[in-house]
């Protein structure tokens, strides 16, 4: 992600405590956990993102909108 991600996103939030760039992925895989029907499965261990069946759907469609 090195060349992805730009400086700002390893400064830490004004809480001092995390990194932008963890905190935002943090928050966007909560978000698709809770999507109904989740996307990522909510029970997959600690540092793995499992896409589920409706989660591929999900990306088919928003694919062929050109999204």
């Amino acid at each position: 992600m090195r060349g992805t991600l730009k400086p700002v996103d390893y400064e830490r939030l004004p809480s001092g405590v995390e990194i932008r760039w963890r905190s935002a992925a943090s928050f966007e895989r909560k978000h698709m956990t809770q999507h109904s029907p989740p996307l990522l499965n909510p029970s997959s261990p600690q540092g793995t993102w499992e896409i589920t069946d409706s989660g591929r759907n999900y990306l088919a469609k928003a694919e062929e909108r050109g999204a």
